[in-house]
């Protein structure tokens, strides 16, 4: 069994008189007289049958013993503060949730940027594609049509989606549907209704074997120039801009589901979330 520790108010009054080298100035810090700090000392001083100060009229000196509690005590008060601290941060924390495509994506750049805010709360974000049971977050960010039972929700922006493929297989195809449809394309659900749109709903594409669980991993897929993939013009913006991937077809697949934040309770939305909107 543990021995007993001595009272922790009378170890955080030590620690701050040794760190302090003076009774006064510790009181002054713990806020209590400088008669209820020394008798505090004395009495750690008999519970551990030594002695912690060696006294000199109104001077202080610790003995050995002190000094080594005292050097202990101040790493003992150092963890105490950080684990409160830490405790603190997070207390105040956002619990944020949203795909790992559209984390890496979308949001992370504009994480950047509420970062900066002086008066940023701190997000724990969690990049899954399992959706998180109520309880389990602050806001989500996800894709569908709703409802959304027990939250709260406003949409954020359309999921759209338009073929995608490398400057190789796009200099075989330029804007001919015809030509388009001779590749293999990677599987999504959407190409029924972009083939619609298009006047050729009665189209029978080859699509590769491989079906991808999320968009960044058919974004992937198509980069190696596996095939051709449905992709958000708005999530893939940077391989367009270096050349990685082309969109020959200005049309957009958009729909019906969307993106959408979500948070639990009712009433007005957090202001996160009303940053979030404003940020686009």
């Amino acid at each position: 069994m543990p021995k007993p520790l001595p009272p922790l108010d009378a170890l955080r009054i030590f620690e701050a008189c040794a760190r302090h080298g003076n009774f006064t100035r510790a009181s002054e810090e713990l806020s209590i007289t400088p008669t209820a700090v020394s008798l505090r000392i004395r009495s750690l001083e008999e519970f551990l049958n030594g002695t912690l100060f060696q006294r000199r009229g109104p001077r202080i000196a610790l003995t050995d013993a002190g000094t080594e509690l005292g050097e202990q005590m101040s790493k003992a008060m150092a963890i105490i503060r950080d684990a409160v601290d830490g405790c603190r941060h997070r207390s105040n924390a956002i619990r944020l949730t949203c795909s790992p495509t559209l984390a890496a994506r979308w949001l992370l750049p504009r994480l950047d940027r509420y970062n900066l805010l002086p008066d940023a709360a701190p997000i724990i974000l969690d990049a899954s594609s399992e959706v998180r049971g109520l309880g389990l977050f602050d806001v989500a960010i996800r894709s569908g049509t709703g409802p959304w039972p027990g939250l709260e929700s406003t949409r954020l922006m359309p999921l759209q989606g338009t073929p995608m493929l490398t400057p190789e297989l796009a200099s075989r195809v330029g804007n001919d549907i015809d030509a388009l449809l001779r590749l293999p394309l990677i599987p999504d659900e959407r190409w029924a209704r972009w083939l619609a749109d298009m006047n050729r709903g009665d189209a029978r594409p080859t699509f590769v074997s491989t079906t991808y669980p999320t968009q960044d991993m058919a974004g992937q897929a198509a980069r190696v120039g596996a095939g051709v993939a449905l992709l958000s013009p708005l999530l893939f913006s940077e391989e367009i801009k270096s050349g990685l991937l082309l969109a020959p077809f200005d049309h957009l697949v958009d729909g019906p589901d969307a993106y959408w934040l979500l948070w639990p309770g009712s009433g007005q939305a957090p202001i996160f979330v009303e940053w979030l909107l404003s940020a686009g």
